[in-house]
């Protein structure tokens, strides 16, 4: 009957058991800051009450397996300050309901899926200091309520695409640290509530916008 597990800044230790998806009825798993190792069990999938999981600052590793992107409940998920690889699952855009997602400072690669607009709720979105590749999806303007988006130190390439000055409550836009090249977009300059813009170490190029936020 267990609902919810808090764990965090402890001394555990070992792997996550395979039983944990027999805990069904959880809606809530915060272990961050212990000494977990070893992979994410794909049982996690079983648990489809989960609402919120916290499991950052172990020492995790592996992929994200993909039934984690199945949990039709999930509005936060914070997997930052592991040693998790491989691809952000293509499904990751079926997560209708999270509004959190940090994947910080993992060794993540591949390239960030347009799935990922599906996610429309989404309000904080964290892939920084990974091996991400390829280019910034233009999808991400699908997310229009996102406040903070940080992809810096990565290894993405190509423009900044424009349409990210639609999303108008974006409070923090951190690029920094990638192959980015060509113009700073003018759209961006839309970006009226934005408190933070992060677009150094790159290879842009031209002039900076004069209008709006660049007054």
């Amino acid at each position: 009957n267990l609902g919810i597990v808090y764990l965090f800044n402890t001394y555990l230790s070992g792997i996550i058991p395979l039983s944990i998806g027999n805990l069904t009825r959880l809606n809530k798993l915060i272990a961050h800051r212990c000494k977990l190792g070893g992979p994410i069990p794909a049982s996690i999938g079983n648990i489809t009450n989960l609402v919120y999981l916290d499991i950052s600052n172990n020492f995790l590793n592996g992929s994200i397996p993909n039934e984690i992107v199945k949990l039709p409940s999930l509005s936060f998920l914070n997997l930052s300050y592991n040693s998790l690889s491989g691809h952000l699952p293509s499904e990751i855009g079926s997560l209708g309901n999270l509004g959190v997602l940090v994947l910080s400072r993992n060794q993540l690669s591949g390239e960030i899926p347009g799935s990922i607009g599906g996610c429309t709720v989404l309000l904080y979105l964290g892939l920084d200091d990974n091996s991400f590749d390829g280019s910034i999806p233009q999808t991400l303007s699908n997310l229009k309520g996102l406040t903070a988006l940080n992809l810096s130190m990565n290894k993405l390439s190509g423009a900044i695409p424009s349409n990210i000055g639609t999303i108008r409550d974006l409070e923090v836009l951190c690029l920094a640290h990638n192959n980015l090249s060509g113009p700073i977009p003018p759209l961006l300059q839309n970006l009226t509530a934005l408190s933070e813009l992060d677009l150094s170490f790159n290879n842009l190029q031209g002039k900076v916008p004069k209008a709006g936020i660049f007054r």
